[in-house]
């Protein structure tokens, strides 16, 4: 599809250029956008950083981040010879308003060579604590444009490191740009699968009529990494799993599975069920907060060659009691969940990598098979690796004897549709430039899922002791199994194997 010509001209401004989200998924972001001429005709690229680079030495290390990252490589050199003309890069410190007044300077002429009609689009690649600095001077010194132009705010997570943090941020935000000018970013929802979660629900009569504490057990997301902290660690001992990814990433995968459906699917109608389901969450106090949820924190295994305890990651506290895993039981309290319990966990060091929502059904087996030791049916959402869809159902065995068999009915995004899909990021970027802000959070979804995480961060800070140890390489701690064990249920195990069948 040729979109271009459906999109405004504008400027798309990076700061924190030199940074590791550029080099791995922005820079290939824009070249396949700009590979299937997805791009507008007057369009440029700024990076702005604090290392000494000129244009030609940013373009430079671009070009070889994209040899390194991008799926497709430079085969096609004239493509890149032409997105490289479009990218700029302007050295400043983000604390000096002389450096703003500069930029500002700096882009009306790139503006006037390029034809970008003063659009304006500032991506903040940077650390959190630079958002409202940076928000700040774009405003005072008259960098934001909006009389017949616009001028959008990207922000990476995490938006704030609780509840109160994040209402502070925002209104700092809030002061200089309008919230349909804020795009905060949650990659997840960017994801083939995730956004293939409400076509499963409400295209097929199969699954909407069942979707229902009627029919579902529990339903359960698993967000599992087999790596460790590697070079994050100095900045992850600072916010830990439960902010790093359960706040953002999961509980937006719980808000779409369970919302109700949405009157239409313009980002409106949909976020407006999302946060309607985001109330619905149980809010706990203190002492519920701790007896339904676990943390827990990766310690060396004598299984795994060279493995090390968290604490003996480089950047970390050695007494350090930051959570490397995060596992919570939540209730929504209305009328189609009521009574079905959602367990969700996300872990660093786990046996291997993998993030699943699974659908649990409850066994309406009739008496006829009451001898049988029949499975329950499961649907697993996989977002990665292999995205795709699961189905566990039961069926008869071949022979004369009456013998049943779960067996597997799989979909493999890959293998159907191509490798090719779009990543997440290129995805993101192209929302942005066309104000598309469907797969991204809105201020009241942060908060809610402020509101719904903040009683346990604080119920662990009071009691410091309740922080459980799980061996590299396993499932983690027995106290995440016991969490769910008292309801009379267990984890589901993550596939292993490619559900992907590549013919």
């Amino acid at each position: 599809m040729n979109s271009k010509n459906k999109l405004d001209s504008c400027i798309f401004v990076v700061f924190g250029a030199t940074g590791d989200l550029m080099r791995r998924k922005l820079i290939s972001g824009f070249f396949n956008l700009h590979k299937k001429n997805m791009l507008p005709d007057n369009f440029s690229i700024i990076g702005v950083g604090r290392r000494d680079y000129d244009d030609e030495a940013f373009r430079h290390e671009m070009c070889l981040s994209l040899d390194e990252y991008t799926k497709t490589k430079l085969t096609k050199k004239e493509i890149w010879r032409k997105l490289r003309a479009k990218i700029y890069y302007y050295k400043m410190n983000f604390l000096k308003k002389e450096g703003y007044i500069g930029l500002n300077e700096y882009l009306k002429k790139i503006e006037l060579d390029n034809d970008t009609k003063g659009n304006r689009i500032f991506y903040l690649s940077v650390k959190p604590s630079f958002f409202e600095t940076i928000s700040f001077n774009l405003n005072v010194n008259g960098l934001i444009n909006r009389k017949n132009k616009f001028s959008r705010l990207v922000i990476e997570k995490p938006f704030g490191r609780d509840l109160f943090t994040a209402r502070k941020l925002n209104k700092c935000i809030s002061k200089h740009f309008n919230e349909d000018e804020i795009f905060r970013i949650d990659h997840y929802l960017a994801k083939e699968t995730v956004q293939n979660i409400m076509v499963l629900r409400f295209a097929n009569g199969l699954f909407e009529p069942l979707w229902n504490n009627k029919y579902i057990d529990n339903i359960q997301i698993t967000a599992a990494e087999s790596i460790g902290v590697g070079t994050r660690a100095a900045y992850y001992d600072q916010f830990g799993a439960l902010r790093d990814v359960v706040q953002n990433h999961l509980v937006q995968l719980l808000s779409l599975v369970a919302m109700e459906p949405p009157d239409s699917f313009d980002s409106y109608h949909i976020k407006k069920r999302k946060v309607k389901l985001l109330e619905s969450i149980s809010v706990y106090d203190s002492e519920k907060a701790a007896s339904n949820s676990v943390r827990a924190q990766y310690i060396k295994s004598n299984k795994l060659k060279d493995s090390i305890g968290y604490r003996y990651e480089e950047g970390t506290d050695n007494c350090s009691m930051t959570e490397t895993y995060s596992a919570l039981t939540l209730e929504i309290k209305n009328d189609r969940w009521d009574g079905v319990p959602f367990y969700i966990r996300a872990g660093k060091k786990l046996k291997y990598h993998a993030t699943e929502i699974v659908i649990n059904f409850k066994d309406t087996s009739s008496k006829l098979f009451s001898d049988f030791n029949l499975s329950n049916n499961v649907l697993v959402l996989r977002l990665q690796p292999d995205e795709g869809i699961h189905l566990l159902f039961n069926t008869k065995k071949p022979g004369n004897e009456l013998n049943i068999k779960d067996v597997k009915m799989d979909f493999c995004h890959k293998a159907v549709f191509g490798i090719n899909t779009p990543e997440a990021y290129e995805r993101l970027l192209l929302d942005v430039i066309k104000n598309d802000s469907t797969l991204f959070t809105r201020w009241d979804e942060v908060e809610n899922a402020w509101k719904i995480v903040d009683p346990f961060l604080k119920s662990w800070e009071k009691n410091k002791t309740n922080l459980s140890f799980y061996e590299s390489g396993s499932w983690g701690p027995k106290e995440a199994d016991l969490l769910i064990e008292k309801n009379s249920h267990k984890w589901n195990i993550p596939i292993y194997e490619s559900i992907c069948r590549i013919r």
